[in-house]
């Protein structure tokens, strides 16, 4: 999927005009709001919105929503590392995909993002702002097509480390506060769904063995790696939950791509998926509200739906984050 956030400069409010109170987001084509089409001045082409969707993605939603600007490195293709796969295969990044030959260029990924952003504040990163990374979708696929028999190796050995290193990184640079999306239901997109039944299974058993230990590094990250609050983004069980019932979600179809060879659907405000593997704009405003709804829970605690509420319970987010408590 080539596993998926553009910045619209929320405006009205003290709170947007506050330089703290700012979202940074590090990823792939799932968070990616026009980078890489900026970059390369003709990807993805027409009829992608400048980015691998029909419109806005997820993080410019959140932004909207919050009323807070989200500043998105993320860029489409982005791999979350450097994977070094021995003398058979040599070392596999961003700089020599295979994939992405025909660019001419090389292409930013994840360690890359993480980098620009922390030159870009020399000092010291904002310790109050939240910096959130969704990654990992783009190395599945990579594996799957080019090194199958490398899954494993380059999901556990390579993909969970590479996303903890970018949280140290990040943390040593002076970030506190993390929310990190897991992997998604890659089986349910349509291109999962094109599979053998057989290679679904044994791929859903990987992806949940995935989250699962990219939990568990990132609840027990090595000392010296400071976090003040992380969040797990559980973008498997959204994905699950909006194809389980699209209905709920106000979607009418939540199994096909709505770009296709022969064209593009009449109605995309009713797909989840724009084409195999990646979000239409409705479903990125999905991702958007879940995702609030999850940091929400996680750092405004039950029954905190007000903002200056006394008795806040511990993990409640600074002033500066209050509309999303607030419900605004």
């Amino acid at each position: 999927m080539a596993a998926g956030l553009m910045v619209l400069l929320a405006s009205g409010t003290g709170l947007a005009r506050k330089p703290e109170a700012e979202v940074f987001v590090i990823g792939d084509s799932l968070s990616d709001p026009g980078n890489l089409f900026d970059l390369t001045v003709f990807w993805p082409p027409t009829p992608y919105a400048q980015r691998y969707s029909n419109g806005p993605v997820w993080t410019e939603y959140f932004s909207t929503d919050l009323d807070v600007p989200v500043d998105s490195r993320a860029y489409g293709g982005a791999l979350s590392g450097v994977f070094q796969l021995g003398e058979d295969y040599g070392d596999v990044s961003n700089f020599n995909n295979v994939q992405y030959d025909f660019f001419g260029m090389p292409l930013p990924g994840v360690a890359e993002e993480v980098d620009g952003l922390i030159k870009d504040f020399p000092g010291r990163l904002n310790p109050r702002a939240l910096y959130m990374i969704w990654a990992g979708a783009n190395d599945f696929f990579l594996a799957l097509e080019y090194y199958p028999d490398k899954l494993d190796d380059i999901l556990f050995g390579e993909t969970i480390p590479n996303i903890a290193g970018s949280v140290c990184k990040l943390s040593a640079a002076g970030a506190r506060h993390f929310a990190v999306g897991n992997m998604p239901d890659i089986v349910s997109t349509p291109e999962g769904q094109a599979l053998p039944e057989y290679l679904q299974t044994q791929l859903t058993f990987i992806i949940e063995y995935f989250n699962a230990a990219l939990e568990d590094t990132l609840t027990h990250l090595p000392p010296g790696c400071e976090t003040e609050t992380m969040v797990i983004l559980d973008t498997y069980q959204i994905m699950q939950a909006i194809t389980d019932n699209p209905g709920l979600y106000e979607l009418e179809n939540a199994t096909d791509a709505c770009l296709t060879s022969t064209g593009v659907c009449f109605n995309p405000g009713q797909y989840l998926f724009w084409d195999s593997v990646h979000p239409t704009t409705a479903g990125h405003a999905i991702f958007a509200e879940e995702f609030r709804a999850e940091l929400r829970t996680a750092y405004c605690g039950a029954g905190l739906d007000k903002p200056g509420l006394r008795g806040k319970p511990i993990g409640a987010p600074p002033a500066y984050w209050r509309n999303l408590c607030s419900g605004n």
